[in-house]
């Protein structure tokens, strides 16, 4: 059932089993305008069931109001709706990414006091010293070692403080980055505060119009380091069929 708290989206509602065309590889990044989403409530139930599942083996156990949202407090799925909408991207796009880039919320990335949501800045790679202090923000202190990967104070902006950095707006602009060449003043502003001084190189702005392009083996500046997975040879494919789940029947 719908949670009348998520603001609704934009376009004209539609019945059940209208016949949506299912997600894929070649989806676009952005959607057609006024296209019919679906239901939020119904997703949010759906990636939570996912979350919850999950439990057993995550490194921070996510709450159902940090999930779907409260009275009081906006939970991520909300979040990415509404981000989703001011970046022109697709939210279930960004929602399938976190979901597979975490395992379902799981991983130790996800798990606070990081709240990577998407493998940002993720590269596998390790170090016992301690990280130059240019790059300080980019490593975390597991054990006797650092980790690279980004870190966020906090899932969704926060009314009292909207400047700070949070994983929903860093996700959601970074993947507008890779589809947009180059945005409005006010979406630029946006996207520069979201990056926290750390954009995408330009060569890599408008370089991957659907979802296959994340992945460096299909993104159109490959060469140059172009792609959010790599090698993504799967990437477009594993993130529709998340996607396809976490949306049946919220339509």
């Amino acid at each position: 059932m719908s949670d009348p708290r998520i603001p609704p989206i934009a376009g004209p509602p539609l019945p059940l089993g209208a016949g949506i065309a299912p997600y894929s590889a070649a989806s676009p990044i952005r959607p057609v305008p006024a296209a019919p989403q679906p239901s939020p409530g119904r997703v949010a139930d759906a990636v939570w069931r996912r979350v919850d599942a999950a439990w057993n083996g995550a490194h921070t156990r996510y709450t159902h109001a940090e999930v779907r949202g409260g009275d009081a407090y906006e939970g991520v799925v909300p979040a990415y709706f509404r981000v989703a909408r001011v970046a022109t991207v697709d939210p279930i796009l960004l929602i399938a990414m976190m979901l597979h880039e975490t395992g379902n919320m799981s991983s130790w990335q996800a798990a606070k006091p990081r709240r990577n949501p998407a493998g940002i800045f993720v590269t596998g790679a390790t170090r016992t010293s301690l990280p130059p202090a240019r790059e300080g923000d980019l490593w975390q202190a597991k054990g006797a070692l650092w980790v690279r990967g980004q870190a966020y104070p906090n899932w969704v902006s926060s009314p009292a403080f909207p400047w700070r950095p949070n994983s929903v707006d860093a996700h959601a602009w970074r993947v507008a980055g890779y589809a947009i060449p180059r945005f409005s003043n006010a979406q630029e502003a946006l996207y520069v505060r979201a990056c926290q001084g750390r954009p995408l190189p330009l060569w890599v702005r408008g370089s991957a119009l659907n979802w296959r392009e994340l992945g460096a083996k299909f993104n159109r500046m490959r060469l140059l380091g172009g792609g959010w997975a790599n090698p993504g040879d799967h990437y477009g494919d594993a993130i529709a069929a998340i996607a396809n789940a976490i949306t049946a029947g919220a339509w």
